[in-house]
């Protein structure tokens, strides 16, 4: 007759079971199992939007979830399967994904962040939510060749741009020259090839060197007027931009701007490479300075990781590639149109945003910006060689602090779509798209 510190023994690996092995491996489900070579799978939720189609990602650790497991997951054998909100239907046999590994990526640790896009809504649809099954092994014998679309983004690592080397990155609606060493663009062109940035290397000033995004951190000073004459090296500033009475500001000689093409003070590292994404993570020389870019389908996104002083995020430019600047359009946020040369400033929190028009160009081009506090939102054009477009640039004092703050550029069809439009598709993609994973693994 058993002891009762055996019987005792044998309930608490019993409770074991039921609590940590059980939920983690649900077997003999009655749902359809729509890819028999593999022995697992998870399921995830997704809120669709009816604005637009949204890159979903979900940070999955294949070892945790199988941890009742000994052998690592292989990632070759994952697939997404789209399936009716019971799970007894299959929408879509293979959703294109991208998997990119987390940064302590081992056997013994597989994971990572899964992505893959979630199309938008009908918006007659009542039901936005969308289903997935993900399935998976650990045996190589259960790899099958995933979907090959098209790619929805590309890069050359070996492109150049007005004399330095760049990474020439095209997603659906653009191509963005990143500046290796400079840390920012000095190119960006629609889909019909008309450059909405023209940085020139060559020609000094607003009409070439002074170009760039997001040319954030500036170089230069503000100075009292001596004698009664302004420098000649002043910059030039609209009346609502100016500096205060007996004061100007000029350029600090040599410049060393930061995130500014021209300059070498930056070094560039891609970080992840897919056909749904591409992060790249540019550091100053100086440790001082760390943006993360991330490259979309439809749109560009940059966080600030690390700043050691004060900054802003402009937009220095030809709207619809020029040359004639003043011809197009300024959009802003509150739903005044206002031409191109015409300066403004308002303070905003929340969601800022405005986009540029040109009759040049069938594009328009937005800036998006989340706004932790009120922050100043400006335009002017200098010169009339440029626009002079920034979030949180107050003249030349510099608004911005602290990682955090994250902004968004991109191209929309502008004969397609309205103000109201645009605003809630600006809404849409400045959010983070709903998306949860149940880690209740299913085996087969």
């Amino acid at each position: 007759m058993p002891s009762l510190l055996a019987i005792k023994i044998v309930a608490f690996i019993c409770l074991l079971a039921l609590f940590f092995i059980m939920p983690v491996l649900a077997k003999n489900p009655t749902r359809p199992w729509f890819d028999g070579a593999k022995r697992y799978r998870v399921k995830i939720t997704a809120c669709a939007t009816p604005f637009a189609d949204e890159l979903l990602e979900i940070p999955v650790n294949f070892s945790q979830l199988l941890k009742a497991k000994h052998e690592p997951v292989d990632i070759e054998t994952i697939r997404i399967v789209e399936t009716s909100h019971d799970g007894l239907q299959e929408l879509s046999s293979a959703t294109p994904f991208q998997f990119d590994k987390a940064s302590n990526f081992s056997l013994k640790r597989v994971a990572g962040t899964l992505l893959f896009i979630t199309k938008k809504s009908d918006q007659a649809d009542a039901d936005r939510m969308r289903y997935y099954e993900v399935y998976f092994d650990t045996s190589p014998e259960a790899r099958t060749p995933p979907p090959t679309p098209a790619p929805l983004l590309t890069m050359d690592t070996q492109a150049t741009d007005e004399g330095m080397d760049c990474l020439r990155i095209t997603n659906k609606s653009a191509v963005f020259f990143f500046q290796k060493q400079a840390g920012g663009l000095s190119s960006l062109f629609d889909k019909d090839g008309a450059d909405w940035i023209n940085f020139n290397a060559s020609i000094k000033g607003p009409a070439g060197t002074y170009r760039g995004l997001p040319n954030m951190v500036n170089a230069s000073r503000l100075q009292k007027i001596k004698d009664g004459k302004p420098s000649l090296k002043a910059l030039k500033l609209p009346p609502e931009h100016a500096p205060p009475a007996g004061y100007e500001v000029v350029p600090i000689i040599p410049r060393n701007d930061y995130f500014h093409p021209g300059f070498s003070n930056c070094k560039t590292e891609i970080v992840h490479e897919g056909p749904l994404k591409i992060t790249l993570k540019a550091a100053s020389d100086d440790g001082g300075w760390i943006c993360l870019w991330e490259f979309l389908p439809d749109y560009a996104r940059m966080t600030v990781l690390k700043a050691k002083r004060s900054y802003w995020f402009l937009y220095e430019g030809t709207p619809g590639g020029g040359p004639d600047c003043k011809a197009g359009h300024c959009v802003r946020m509150d739903g005044e149109k206002l031409p191109l040369d015409v300066a403004w400033k308002s303070v905003s929190s929340g969601l800022q945003w405005a986009y540029f028009e040109s009759p040049n160009s069938e594009n328009a081009f937005y800036l998006a910006h989340n706004a932790t506090r009120p922050t100043v939102m400006s335009y002017w054009l200098l010169d009339d060689a440029m626009t002079v477009f920034g979030f949180g640039r107050d003249g030349m004092q510099q608004q911005l602090r602290g990682a955090g703050q994250e902004f968004l550029i991109g191209f929309l069809d502008n004969k397609q779509q309205s103000f109201d439009k645009t605003s809630s598709y600006l809404r849409a993609i400045s959010g983070k798209p709903a998306g949860r994973l149940q880690e209740q693994v299913e085996c087969r």
